[in-house]
């Protein structure tokens, strides 16, 4: 029966069902062959009827369907899975007669792949689980591989992966180490990590790829390390995983690769290459990420510090990111081994500043100051709470006072939902209504010290409250970080100094008002979400300038900064 003829009939099902399933069992009574043909076209249709349920359910109860899913001459793979994604709507025990039918071929014979292929497609691994275990003992060890990687999608058993990479056949134990992808635990870095030391290149670069997907920075070098293998099979592989990771540092690896000897390896390493600038051009068209490196510091040793900021355009939260979305490159070299400490909810992007009057600082002071806040103010996120407070040391509680810093600062607090207070006498008095003010959960108060002497009723006012206060904020959990101007008084540093012990906050005494400006704008921006980068600098490197990429599905963005020695 032709196409149309079927068509024809189905299409009709719903007003005469009975008459229809009579001239169905008679078309296929006549030639069982040339119907099933052409029912199938009809089946591969997009439609979903109760004509096309009918004709699938009648292939199915007629054994035929399951039988030529797997006919790679009659179907095609796409075909093959549309059909058996709709059919299984019909009978969802399809898959499980795809499955018995795996284990009922000994040998492999084209079908048994196009079953497996399918059943990845249409079914939860899963629910397949028993019948994929009997599938692993099959005789062909294709077949096996195919076996052992929807096993693991189905189990996610890093102690499972673990014992298939003991199995002689590298393509079992490769696809046991991609079905692990994307879980990230103690044992499945120690499986990713054991496939990277594999004799085999397509499971060491598996695992690399997998050490690379659940975010440890020890898969770059691994990476790195396998591209420079005398065996092109390694160098080959290795080409194809770095395109995977779309990853900018690989781009200097890749090009030596794209001049190898071995043709293979020439062009996945073109390809690679192609891939990563793509993929960076695709992020240029989103919002940019906001990148500042907080401080870049260099301790003897060449032990290297970064603290990094990094927060997205538009969002209230910045992204969390894992450690390979970082690229450090000192002097113009990438770094392949570093570590990153995540800290994503330092002071939970609250702060409150409170800030001497302007008419207590010099004009150099207050300046360094403004910008500092400016600075800070502009990498603030729309959920971070901040708000500035002025206080005075020359007079009394109670007296009216005008709030310093009502220009650049204030509106740009304003402008990003951060509250400005009237002025205070004395910064504890400030910092009271800061901690009042802030919202509940983890906050910093800074305060920077006034060069101005207190007057008797501040310094009164201070020691009766200055203990209370502090079990407060040690409740709260508010750490108070200081600063004290270079021309802070004594009296005023040591109770700067008390107050930031007493919180478990910091303290530093500023040498002039560019260290000021300097020492605010970082103890502002640790109140960003932020992470910490370490990595050993080779002997040879003598400090110089730090840039740092990072790239993530969100966007990318990138900063630099001169590597300063650490003073601790």
């Amino acid at each position: 029966m032709p196409v149309e003829a079927i068509e024809q009939l189905v299409s009709g099902f719903e007003d005469n069902p009975i008459a229809t399933r009579r001239s169905l069992v008679e078309a296929w009574d006549t030639d069982e062959s040339r119907f099933f043909q052409s029912a199938i076209r009809l089946l591969n249709q997009p439609e979903d009827t109760p004509g096309r349920r009918f004709l699938a359910d009648f292939l199915l109860h007629h054994r035929q369907l399951a039988e030529r899913l797997s006919d790679t001459e009659l179907l095609t793979r796409d075909e093959a899975v549309n059909l058996a994604r709709f059919a299984r709507r019909v009978d969802p025990s399809l898959e499980m007669r795809l499955a018995m039918k795996v284990t009922e071929v000994e040998k492999q014979d084209g079908s048994v792949g196009r079953i497996l292929e399918i059943l990845s497609e249409i079914s939860q691994p899963s629910s397949l689980l028993p019948l994929l275990a009997a599938i692993l003992h099959h005789s062909d060890p294709r077949v096996r591989s195919k076996a052992a990687l929807m096993m693991g999608k189905g189990n996610r058993n890093g102690f499972w992966v673990k014992q298939q990479l003991s199995d002689p056949d590298a393509r079992v134990r490769a696809n046991a180490v991609e079905s692990l992808w994307g879980t990230d635990s103690k044992v499945a870095r120690q499986v990713y990590s054991s496939a990277m030391q594999d004799e085999h290149p397509r499971v060491a670069v598996n695992g690399a790829l997998g050490l690379y997907l659940s975010g440890s920075p020890l898969s770059v070098e691994g990476m790195v390390e396998l591209a420079g293998r005398e065996d092109a099979g390694f160098r080959n592989s290795v080409s194809w995983g770095m395109g995977r990771t779309q990853d900018p540092r690989f781009l200097p690896v890749l090009e030596r690769l794209e001049r190898d000897p071995d043709p293979r390896v020439r062009s996945n390493a073109q390809r690679a290459m192609e891939q990563i600038r793509l993929y960076r051009q695709l992020l240029e068209t989103k919002s940019p990420l906001v990148v500042s490196l907080l401080d870049a510091t260099m301790a003897d040793g060449g032990e290297r510090q970064l603290r990094v900021s990094v927060a997205l355009k538009g969002q209230e939260e910045p992204p969390a990111l894992p450690a390979t979305s970082f690229v450090i490159e000192e002097n113009g070299a990438f770094l392949c081994r570093y570590e990153v400490q995540p800290n994503p909810k330092a002071a939970g992007g609250s702060a409150g500043l409170a800030l001497p009057c302007a008419s207590d600082l010099n004009a150099e002071t207050a300046q360094s100051i403004e910008q500092a806040w400016s600075d800070a103010c502009g990498l603030k996120f729309a959920g971070a709470s901040w708000a500035v407070s002025c206080y005075s040391n020359t007079r009394a509680q109670g007296e009216s006072l005008t709030p310093a810093y009502t220009g650049s600062p204030a509106a740009l607090l304003a402008a990003r939902e951060a509250a400005v207070h009237s002025a205070r006498a004395g910064f504890l008095t400030a910092l009271r209504e800061l901690l009042t003010a802030a919202p509940k959960g983890a906050r910093a108060l800074i305060v920077v010290g006034s060069p101005q002497p207190e007057t008797s009723a501040v310094v009164d006012n201070r020691s009766a409250n200055l203990e209370s206060f502090l079990k407060e904020a040690q409740s709260a959990g508010a750490p108070i970080h200081a600063i004290a101007t270079a021309d802070c008084p004594p009296m005023l540093g040591l109770a700067l100094r008390e107050a930031s012990s007493a919180t478990a906050g910091s303290f530093r005494q500023a040498e002039d008002a560019e260290s000021l400006g300097r020492d605010l704008r970082s103890v502002l921006l640790a109140s960003h979400p932020a992470y910490i980068l370490r990595y050993q600098a080779p002997p040879e490197a003598a400090g110089g300038r730090v840039r740092l990429l990072v790239h993530c599905p969100y966007g990318a963005g990138e900063c630099s900064a001169e590597l300063s020695q650490d003073s601790r």
